[in-house]
């Protein structure tokens, strides 16, 4: 294999890699709460995926916010599930309050 077949072989490996490592996953959530932050509303499930209870959105796009409220305490109150679409690596809801441990901010959300 010459030279340039090797390096594009290389990138390309490299470019798989990181975009496996972004994975993004569906869960299933029984919720058990749904709080109000002044910067996020978050949804707690009660059974962990990987160690994350907690899926979140910022409350800087309010009606958004308010959808994801209002679906969450739906689910809550009727005892349905929510199905929620994270990126599993993606630990940047740390800026609005978020644990890097144990919440993800949701992308999108079903109930069920």
């Amino acid at each position: 294999m010459n030279r340039s077949l090797k390096f594009l072989a290389a990138c390309t490996f490299a470019l798989t890699s990181s975009l496996a490592s972004a994975a993004n996953s569906w869960i299933a959530c029984q919720p058990t709460g749904v709080m109000e932050h002044p910067s996020r509303i978050h949804v707690r499930c009660a059974q962990a995926t990987g160690g994350i209870f907690y899926y979140a959105i910022a409350t800087s796009d309010k009606e958004r916010a308010n959808r994801f409220q209002s679906l969450g305490t739906a689910a809550l109150l009727g005892g349905r599930t929510l199905w929620v679409n994270y990126e599993t690596t993606d630990t940047s809801g740390t800026a609005i309050g978020c644990g890097a441990g144990d919440c993800r901010l949701a992308l999108m959300m079903e109930m069920r």
